[in-house]
């Protein structure tokens, strides 16, 4: 009996508690989490949700509990280098934007000269000119990423400037060429030798001499045109010997004297010589082997050679002896203060040493008449 009683006194409560909510909350939860209040209880209106939560709108559709967070940008990347392009040319780029769950992913593209490059919304660029210009991805928070874009002509031709050359072994030389049009990029030119082992040439058009021969060197671009030229590499002929023409020398202070000297081999094909004074004060030379005495003394003059090769010679500096005329020049020309008891017609002979050296002067006086 009081088993009843209690299930009895349960069900009511149960009921009493349905009672309660549904006179609260009238109507049934629809598929979207809310449902009516036509009595507006809640006084939110005749519609309203509570999904684990109380009553509650959907101001627009979002619901204030489950607003989704704002995540900003941190980075953005445009996936690709800096580009070339010919003229003409169109490229689609995108970009890497974090973190990838970013609210707002939106980008604006840009670029600085659009008579160069020009670029829409979706990243996809276009060649107009040569010329380089920069283009900019940017998201809505002020994030940035750049890259370089260069605009070349087509290459229609390729000549090198020289039909050939020579190069010693180990020399190397960068090798030039004619574009037309003259303002194509030189960046698709692709350099090679059909025989690396007499020359090489690198990517930069840099030839170098290896052995002894005659090898053509081929330049070409990625349409095909190509133009050759030949290089021919020797072996340099060095100087094996070098002499001054000449005994050692003496000279006096003020004069000159040019040097000569013999090269062996006489075809040897760097002759450069350098001309160096052991004493500038006392001779000095120039690039063509012309001394010059400036004080007393010996000094030594030597011809170098550009591997090494050397002769010398020494030059003894005196000074000049000076001579002076009136020394032994100094005979009465008076007639008239003559004596008459000189021997009329008489030779006067006067005896000079002057400087080492006898002088003789001899001067015949007339005969005095009255």
């Amino acid at each position: 009996m009081k088993k009843l009683v209690r299930i009895t006194m349960i069900t009511s409560c149960i009921v009493l508690i349905f009672s309660m909510t549904v006179l609260a909350h009238p109507g049934r939860t629809d598929s979207r989490g809310g449902h009516k209040d036509n009595q507006n209880k809640s006084g939110l209106g005749y519609y309203h949700y509570h999904h684990g939560y109380g009553p509650h709108l959907h101001t627009n559709g979002i619901c204030p509990y489950n607003k989704p967070k704002n995540y900003p940008v941190n980075t953005i990347k445009i996936d690709s280098s800096d580009l070339v392009l010919d003229i003409g040319e169109t490229e689609t780029l995108s970009v890497k934007i974090t973190p990838s769950n970013a609210s707002n992913k939106s980008v604006i593209w840009s670029s600085s000269d659009t008579s160069i490059i020009t670029v829409n919304s979706k990243g996809s660029i276009t060649a107009k000119k040569s010329g380089t210009a920069i283009i900019t991805a940017k998201t809505h928070n002020g994030k940035t990423h750049t890259i370089s874009v260069t605009v070349k002509e087509k290459i229609e031709s390729i000549k090198f400037n020289h039909d050939n050359i020579e190069l010693k072994i180990d020399e190397s030389k960068s090798l030039e060429v004619i574009l037309t049009p003259n303002r194509a990029s030189k960046q698709e030119i692709n350099w090679s030798s059909n025989d690396n082992n007499i020359a090489t040439v690198n990517d930069l058009g840099v030839v170098t001499g290896q052995n002894i021969g005659t090898t053509q060197i081929i330049v070409k671009i990625d349409n095909g045109i190509s133009d050759n030229m030949a290089v021919s590499v020797f072996k340099e002929r060095i100087i094996s010997s070098i002499q001054i023409e000449s005994g050692n020398i003496d000279l006096l202070v003020g004069d000159t004297k040019e040097l000569n000297i013999s090269i062996e081999p006489v075809d040897a094909d760097d002759k450069t010589v350098t001309w160096i004074s052991s004493d500038p004060n006392i001779v000095t030379v120039n690039g063509l082997g012309v001394v010059q005495a400036e004080g007393v003394g010996t000094a030594k003059i030597t011809a170098k050679s550009s591997n090494d090769k050397s002769s010398s010679v020494d030059i003894t500096v005196s000074k000049k002896n000076s001579i002076e005329s009136d020394s032994f020049n100094n005979i009465n020309q008076n007639e008239e203060s003559d004596d008459n008891n000189s021997n009329s017609g008489s030779p006067l002979v006067t005896i000079g040493i002057l400087a080492g050296a006898i002088i003789v002067g001899v001067k015949y006086k007339k005969k005095h008449t009255k």
